[in-house]
Order: C-alpha cells, then sequence, then structure tokens
C-alpha cells in the first residue's frame, strides 16, 4: 500500500477501537501522527500480527499526546472546567485500557510488557524536560527529541533492531518541526509551542519559534542524509516518502491530514 493508503486504513482502524460518543461530544480529537503510523508499518510488514502491534502502540501514542493536553491547560492562565480536565486524563485512560484489552485477546503478552516499560520511561523524562529551562532552542529540541520517539525506539527493540535510536530521534524530530512549521503558517495552537514558550529563554516569539524551526531543519537535514546510509531496507522504505528538498512539508504521495 502506499502511505496514504496506509493512513487511511489504520485510521478507519482506530476509529473502530475509539468511538465513544459522550468523549467525542466534550472533547478535542486527539490527531493520528502519520509519519510514526508509518514507521511501525515499515517496521512491521509481512508480521502476521502487523494491524495489532500497529494499532495498539498507536493508541499508547494516542493516550500519552491526551496527557499532555492536560499538562498544556494547567500552565497557562486560561480558565478551564475541572470537568474538562477530568474528561482529558479519562480519554487518554480510555486509549491506554482499549491497547491493554487489545494485546491480551491476542496474548500478546510480552509486547504488552515492552509497551509498559516504554510507558514508564518516558513518563519519567517527560517530567524532566517539561520541569527544566533551557538556553537555547537546540538545547530544548536535544532532549525533547528522545521523548519524541520514545515509544517507536521501545517497539522498535522488541523487533530486535537495537541500534538505530539516534537515526530514529533525528528523523522523527526533523518530521515533528515540519508539522510543527505548518500549524504556526496555519495558526493553530499546539503543546510543543507553548512548551518552547515557557520553556525556552531564547525563543520569545511564535515568529520567532518559526524561524528558528527553519534553521534546526536545516542542521537535521544534513545530519540524517549523512546516516541515511546505516539505515536497514525496512527503514529506508519509510524514508524514501519524504521529500528533502520540500522540507519534508508532506509525502510524495497524496497526503492524508492529521485528524
Amino acid at each position: 500500500m502506499k502511505h496514504n493508503q496506509v493512513v487511511q486504513y489504520y485510521a478507519e482502524l482506530m476509529k473502530e477501537h475509539l468511538q465513544q460518543k459522550y468523549l467525542d461530544e466534550k472533547l478535542q480529537k486527539t490527531p493520528i501522527e502519520d509519519h510514526k503510523l508509518y514507521y511501525l508499518y515499515c517496521l512491521t510488514k509481512g508480521n502476521q500480527e502487523q494491524d495489532t502491534y500497529i494499532v495498539s502502540t498507536m493508541l499508547v501514542q494516542m493516550a500519552l499526546n491526551t496527557h499532555d493536553f492536560v499538562y498544556k491547560d494547567f500552565k497557562t492562565e486560561e480558565k478551564h472546567s475541572v470537568k474538562n480536565q477530568q474528561l482529558t486524563v479519562l480519554a487518554g485512560d480510555y486509549y491506554s485500557g482499549i491497547f491493554y484489552h487489545l494485546l491480551a485477546r491476542k496474548g500478546e503478552i510480552s509486547f504488552i510488557q515492552q509497551l509498559a516499560q516504554g510507558i514508564h520511561q518516558l513518563t519519567k523524562a517527560k517530567m524532566d524536560v517539561f520541569e527544566t529551562n533551557y538556553a537555547s532552542l537546540t538545547d530544548f529540541l536535544l532532549a525533547y527529541q528522545s521523548i519524541d520517539s520514545a515509544l517507536l525506539t521501545t517497539v522498535t527493540h522488541y523487533f530486535d533492531e537495537t541500534t538505530l535510536d539516534q537515526i530514529i530521534e533525528k528523523w522523527i524530530l526533523l518530521q515533528t518541526l515540519e508539522k510543527e512549521r505548518l500549524k504556526i503558517d496555519e495558526g493553530k495552537d499546539s503543546v510543543f509551542q507553548r512548551l518552547v514558550l515557557e520553556l525556552v529563554n531564547d525563543v520569545k516569539s511564535i515568529q520567532q519559534l518559526r524561524y528558528q524551526l527553519a534553521d534546526q531543519m536545516e542542521r537535521l537535514i544534513i545530519q540524517v542524509k549523512e546516516e541515511q546510509g546505516q539505515c536497514p531496507e525496512w527503514m529506508l522504505q519509510w524514508i524514501e516518502v519524504y521529500d528533502f528538498d520540500r522540507h519534508i512539508q508532506g509525502p510524495k504521495t497524496d497526503f492524508v491530514e492529521e485528524g
């Protein structure tokens, strides 16, 4: 399947597991991170339980991202009802519960344990990153890139690929920065933007962040091009979907937007 077909297929598959009318009516939808989804597709291609691994991992990722919304809201001066905060936590827990049920039903106990270990390590790392002040965006991104890709590296280790952590971190960060740049251009808020404005000393405005993101992406593009030769064949399939010349603004095939 092509990139857009993969994203559409798994978006529909996840939708079947996520239908909860009350939460859907009260809360904004947590977008599916298509670049992470397609990474998992390439990693698990040919595995009999591919759908189970991809859906369960992406449910965990959505749960973690949903809980981040609570952090973002508590750190602002905006007034949010206690009920809304509780519902957001509930939604994250709901996604986690589905992932446990899905894997337990398939007897994938070892994969549950692997993800649980990754969640524990990621939560501890997030606490450190979210409560630290950084002199520059570069310093912040060095810390942030490990939590952005933590779940994917955990899953990658499960499939006996244990030497790719740094490459994965850089590729995921590069794609995350491109998505954040597009959000700024479209006037959309995000947890990432609020974290940077609060924690990074030399970024005082969204405009400054937009300018610095472009510089960071140029730096990362140079690095990942140099390291591309170290990637296994399945990873090259993931990488080749994206266009360096467009700063990875989207895949070469028709793109399905997040959400």
